[in-house]
């Protein structure tokens, strides 16, 4: 019998195109990591998060450069797509990071699409915990906050992650989440799509789905039920961010790609963008840096 994992008609079609994955730009973190004291930077090393020293700043600046390099490069390689895996904005009440991921987007050259994925820091109040209000917020300034799209015979998905990990604060919005992935990737392999990715803001696990839960995955009741449905139906690739910094593992056939931030990172990755080519039911991606920081960032150059 054929392999369930494989969605029928997988690679039948002789397809090529490139996307662009970028995640986390975050527009307003370098300011808030900035003027930390020694205690409060040692704080959050001991989570895992690598804050550099700097002086107090209120600049949005090396958000806005290294956004804007991330879309010029995204026009240099004449991608099909590029797709944005959540922290947009550090703060959804802050106006001017709206602004400035707004004319930073509209950058982007017209037959490039772009694809917007909810991050907590969009959903959250306290960047853990969705509310109703910013949920409302985000879909009416960004659109569907989980939806599918297709690119010459190839799936994909758009997850809401925030809303994954803490269900009960959303009314009924996890559950529909849920039977709105069954359905497309039902219908995916019904119409013999040639593969199927999914993007979201948490990646399903760093090590292995079996890991304990963490603030960095998706974590709790849902993330096996997710697993079982990725596996079921032969989605291949989920392509994340939010731990600001690269890291790939796989299970049972799937490849969890988490990239490095745009904007600021968390630990010894640069700031950069992943190139991602498909070609023939397989998907191939690389990182690339994206560099010089500006002067007055909060980290120091890491070059080109």
């Amino acid at each position: 019998p054929a392999d369930p994992r494989v969605p029928p008609g997988a690679g039948s079609r002789m397809t090529e195109f490139s996307f662009v994955h970028m995640a986390d730009p975050q527009i307003g973190l370098f300011a808030a990591s900035s003027g930390l004291t020694p205690e409060e930077i040692a704080r959050f090393l001991k989570r895992g998060i690598k804050i550099r020293p700097a002086p107090k700043t209120d600049s949005l600046d090396a958000e806005r450069d290294l956004f804007t390099a991330a879309i010029d490069a995204t026009n240099d390689l004449g991608a099909k797509f590029a797709v944005v895996c959540g922290d947009i904005v550090n703060s959804p009440s802050n106006p001017a990071q709206l602004k400035i991921a707004r004319e930073i987007a509209a950058q982007l050259d017209d037959p490039i699409a772009l694809k917007w994925v909810p991050g907590n820091h969009e959903i959250a109040p306290d960047y853990r915990t969705p509310s109703p209000e910013l949920l409302a917020w985000y879909r009416g300034e960004f659109g569907d906050d989980y939806y599918s799209f297709t690119e010459d015979g190839v799936t994909f998905l758009v997850l809401n992650s925030t809303i994954l990990n803490s269900p009960g604060t959303t009314g009924d919005e996890a559950d529909n989440q849920m039977s709105f992935i069954e359905d497309a990737l039902v219908k995916a392999r019904s119409i013999g799509t040639d593969a199927i990715a999914a993007f979201s803001h948490h990646p399903p696990f760093l090590k292995s789905p079996d890991e304990p839960d963490c603030e960095w995955t998706i974590s709790g009741d849902l993330r096996g039920p997710l697993m079982d449905l990725f596996y079921k139906h032969g989605v291949s690739t989920v392509f994340s961010g939010h731990w600001h910094r690269n890291n790939i593992a796989n299970s049972n056939g799937l490849e969890v790609v988490c990239s490095g931030p745009v904007g600021y990172p968390l630990g010894d990755d640069p700031s950069g963008y992943r190139v991602v080519r498909y070609k023939d039911g397989a998907f191939e991606h690389e990182y690339r840096r994206l560099g010089p920081t500006p002067d007055n960032s909060a980290i120091e150059s890491v070059g080109t």
